[in-house]
């Protein structure tokens, strides 16, 4: 539970346009519990609904020969 409360730390730190530390990034890293690093791909996915949005951009090579 020590690692989602780390989570939610750093969460709240960057929807607050405040940078983690450098400590707070590598025990992010070290992360091997599924559970831990499902909890830190949801915090993510938050942080890139909060910047970006839930809209996605696409963009597709054609090649020119085959139309």
């Amino acid at each position: 539970m020590e690692n989602h409360h780390v989570v939610d730390a750093c969460l709240t730190k960057v929807l607050a346009r405040q940078a983690i530390t450098l400590e707070e990034a590598r025990h992010l890293q070290s992360f091997t519990e599924p559970s831990d690093i499902v909890y830190l791909a949801q915090a993510a996915n938050r942080i890139r609904e909060h910047y970006m949005g839930d809209m996605a951009d696409l963009c597709s090579l054609v090649n020119a020969k085959s139309g």
